[in-house]
């Protein structure tokens, strides 16, 4: 009877010890391809914080993200894309798995119920109006034409001036070309990150402290954030490398001279 029941059971073990190997194959396929992550970028120069040279994704972070995704034994690949388009694929499409930079009010209607998961701050910034010297200090009455970049929106309070008919706006594709428009007298001011018109007007135009921030101007600080819908550990994970290694992303900080006036 014994050897009788044995015949059966030796195929079934077969097929267990088959269904058991295939399993564990994909599971480690699973682990390794978790190792590998797209990160969705802005396609637009916006250095020292990030930009493109020799056609790869550059800058402030680029370093710190990888020096990140070194530590875990992570690979990054970074998918730039025009600012709208990102946010589309980041809430919706989720065809890349985190987004750099975000806030949380940046598309905070559009984002709420789809479970976003930030960063600490990563870096604090100013945006705000840079005007000539010479008109520091004269108020929003001195703004007729307010230039910014193409899908950025300035502070609620120039809008409300925008939407009164008191400023238009006038976009502008690069951060040198909206800064070189206030330069040229075109336009009035130009709302931007002060540390990118700070290495624009010193390192691509040549024209260092030709325009000013006006703090009398309605402007933002804020920071920076690193996000994500599908991986939320990992940014547990970020967040660990930021405080547990923060002489190495205050020299990369420095490296780039991001922080905030």
């Amino acid at each position: 009877m014994t050897g009788f029941l044995l015949i059966p059971l030796l195929p079934v073990s077969f097929k267990l010890l088959a269904g058991i190997l295939l399993l564990l194959s994909a599971s480690w396929s699973i682990a390794q391809a978790q190792t590998k992550y797209v990160i969705g970028v802005e396609s637009i120069d916006f250095y020292p914080y990030f930009g493109t040279e020799n056609d790869e994704y550059a800058g402030f972070a680029r370093e710190l993200l990888d020096s990140f995704a070194k530590s875990k034994g992570y690979v990054f690949t970074y998918r730039r894309l025009p600012i709208a388009r990102l946010f589309v694929e980041f809430l919706n499409e989720r065809t890349v798995d985190f987004k750099y930079p975000d806030n949380p009010y940046w598309k905070a209607r559009v984002k709420k119920g789809l479970g976003v998961t930030y960063s600490t701050p990563i870096v604090d910034y100013i945006s705000g109006v840079m005007v000539l010297p010479e008109n520091r200090g004269k108020g929003p009455s001195q703004l007729r034409v307010l230039g910014t970049l193409r899908g950025f929106t300035p502070k609620p309070d120039l809008r409300a001036l925008i939407e009164k008919g008191q400023v238009r706006i006038a976009e502008n594709n690069t951060p040198d070309g909206v800064l070189q428009q206030v330069l040229l007298k075109w336009i009035d001011g130009a709302f931007l990150n002060t540390a990118v018109a700070r290495y624009q007007l010193k390192t691509v135009l040549k024209k260092p402290n030709s325009l000013v921030f006006d703090p009398a101007l309605p402007h933002v600080r804020s920071s920076y954030y690193f996000s994500t819908i599908k991986y939320p550990q990992l940014i547990t994970e970020f967040n660990h490398f930021m405080e547990q290694e923060k002489i190495i992303v205050a020299e990369i900080k420095d490296k780039y001279d991001v922080e905030a006036e």
